[in-house]
């Protein structure tokens, strides 16, 4: 297939043999009527005056052919303007290729490019922008025609105005041809992510309408949404199969649809891959069941099913997929098998992709150092952000700041590609990491106060980066300068920058929980994080030790296990120590108390607990004084 820039060059003659078209037909016109005439010319024109007609016919035909005229250069300059501004989109520019058929629109009246206008402002997300074109078109067409209704019942469709979306599109079906059916039914399934109400209510149209389109694709995914989502498993599964059917090799349509149902009805995913006989199934379906298997998280199943697979084919993307999902399971020592056999057999975009994806493993295994190894060995340009990221994360764990600032600085060289693990606010983080390590407190709250004054001074401050300074300057400030009031503020202005973020709602949060007067609060944003994201460890440490604070610490030991078992900290520890020696149980708090020592020694908090506790004393523990802990010896 031919690339976009292949086939710009062709375009751009169209537009300039098209554009000079009108030229060329006025000046065989406006010809001089002194010009020279060959003799052939004269014989012709001769023959043509004998079956001349009369006058007022000849003057009604000049004035149609003049018209014919405007109307060709009408036509013409239309066309090359739409290239113009389909090329524009293509760029990237969607502001400019909507003005520009807007303004083409306004001069020729033409519905085409009104049409055309609303899809784009209606795909960029533009909903006010198209309500002006409508708004416009209801002006020049005040009796609405089909591709007027079909427009705008796209554009309540894609606000989300349920009520006349699904009442209308009956209407809108049976005269739309085929382009605008299969349109109709793609946006009809995103409108039944609106909840459970809205598939039940939209469910007797859809089954009703999806009936007439037994062989197209899209009929068969609104149908699965809108059965899976009203609690119609038995339909849904029905409508998989036809799907299986009608789309073996997968569009990047049915495999949204099908993520979104393992999201929301994992059931019903299950249901059909359970049923579905595999040898009827394509390989990119059995994928998907793969892929499906991982998403609800039945690790276990699905490495089966790759097993089994590779037992048959043992081709290095295969032994990717397995990699990848060992990884997932945790399962490091297997990751690192099938790891290195892509990194053995695979061509060179595999080799890479292993190589980083190694790297990751090593630091799942607490090897670092081998994680740098295996970062070394990446040379595609696909994964030099990810090699500059994993070797910056390896320089900060062996506490080498230069060498982080190294690979800082040359990851600020490159950008994530489409096939990056990592994105741009890991190095971010990173870049953050480094400047809270340095020596002095005030150099770093200095620095993070410059930047945050960059941000702020831009006009145009990155949101997500702005969101970020404000967090670490704001335990900066809790953690090491002592003034908890200014922490509040900054974690405070994190969360306004993003109001449904968890881990902005889990910080402030656990900052509030330290003060009697504030715990109320604090554990009302804990609560909405964790609400938000249930399987976060950070997150459930976080209401774990809200519920201890409050006196309940039978609530709290759940919270807190998961989020040790996720997450293993010395702070984690350290709560768990408070939690079981609350419920009475020592012998539980000292086995907490030994695990976080061997995670870090030096942990202030888990040092002050255990103090307190008289359980170990302030100095940093010995290996002795660890084992000390384990048997109950008071040191």
């Amino acid at each position: 297939m031919a690339s976009w820039h292949q086939r710009l060059l062709p375009l751009a003659a169209c537009i300039a043999v098209i554009a000079t078209t009108p030229v060329l037909a006025q000046a065989e016109i406006k010809k001089p009527a002194d010009q020279a005439v060959s003799p052939l010319s004269k014989d012709l024109n001769t023959s043509l005056d004998k079956l001349q007609k009369p006058t007022a016919q000849k003057a009604r035909d000049a004035a149609d052919e003049k018209i014919r005229l405007q109307k060709v250069t009408q036509d013409a300059n239309a066309f090359a303007g739409m290239l113009a501004s389909e090329l524009s989109l293509l760029q990237g520019n969607t502001g400019g290729a909507l003005g520009a058929y807007v303004v083409m629109f306004e001069r020729s009246g033409r519905p085409e490019l009104a049409e055309r206008a609303m899809q784009i402002a209606i795909n960029g997300g533009g909903y006010n922008e198209a309500q002006l074109v409508l708004d416009r078109w209801r002006k020049v067409e005040p009796v609405p025609t089909q591709m007027q209704k079909q427009m705008a019942w796209e554009l309540d469709a894609s606000r989300g105005n349920v009520g006349s979306a699904l009442n209308d599109f009956p209407d809108v079906l049976n005269q739309a041809n085929e382009a605008q059916v299969r349109r109709v039914f793609l946006l009809l399934s995103q409108l039944s992510l609106a909840g459970p109400k809205v598939a039940e209510q939209g469910y007797d149209n859809v089954m009703a309408a999806t009936k007439n389109y037994p062989n197209m694709s899209e009929a068969a995914v609104v149908e699965a949404m809108y059965a899976a989502l009203s609690g119609h498993d038995k339909q849904a599964v029905k409508a998989l199969n036809r799907l299986a059917r009608l789309d073996a090799d997968i569009r990047p349509t049915t495999q949204l649809a099908i993520g979104l149902l393992a999201q929301k009805s994992p059931q019903v995913i299950n249901q059909f891959f359970n049923q579905a006989d595999a040898s009827k199934l394509s390989d990119m379906w059995r994928e998907l069941q793969i892929d499906t298997l991982v998403r609800t998280e039945q690790y276990d199943k699905a490495f089966q099913l790759i097993q089994s697979e590779l037992s048959q084919n043992p081709t290095p993307e295969l032994q990717l997929q397995a990699g990848i999902l060992a990884m997932k399971k945790k399962d490091y020592r297997d990751a690192e098998v099938f790891l290195s056999k892509v990194y053995q057999g695979g061509d060179v975009a595999q080799r890479n992709r292993a190589a980083t994806l190694l790297a990751v493993v090593a630091f799942g295994q607490d090897k670092p150092a081998k994680g740098a190894e295996w970062a070394a060995k990446i040379n595609d340009a696909d994964y030099q952000f990810d090699k500059g990221v994993i070797l910056a994360t390896a320089a900060a764990e062996r506490k080498d700041w230069a060498e982080m600032r190294k690979q800082l600085d040359n990851i600020q060289a490159s950008k994530p590609s489409a096939n990056s693990l990592y994105e741009q606010g890991q190095a971010q983080r990173l870049e953050l990491l480094w400047i809270y390590n340095q020596q002095d407190p005030m150099v770093v709250y200095r620095e993070y106060s410059k930047k945050i004054d960059e941000q702020m001074a831009s006009g145009t401050p990155d949101v997500n980066l702005l969101a970020e300074l404000y967090a670490q300057r704001g335990i900066l400030l809790a953690d090491k300068l002592n003034r908890p009031e200014d922490a509040l503020k900054d974690l405070q202005k994190q969360l306004i920058l993003r109001p449904n973020d968890a881990n902005a709602m889990n910080s402030l949060g656990y900052t509030l929980l330290a003060q009697e007067a504030t715990r109320e609060q604090g554990f009302a944003l804990v609560e909405r994080a964790y609400k938000l994201e249930p399987q976060a460890p950070h997150i459930n440490d976080s209401l774990g030790w809200a519920y201890y604070l409050k006196g309940q610490p039978e609530k709290a030991v759940a919270y807190l296990k998961f989020a040790y078992d996720k997450m293993p900290d010395a702070e984690v520890a350290a709560h768990l120590v408070d939690t079981y020696m609350a419920l009475g149980q020592e012998r539980k708090a000292r086995d907490f108390a030994k695990k976080g020592l061997e995670q870090d020694s030096t942990h202030a908090v888990l040092l002050e607990t255990l103090t307190r506790h008289h359980m170990q004393p302030k100095p940093a523990p010995s290996a002795a004084a660890a084992s000390q802990i384990e048997t109950g010896v008071q040191p």
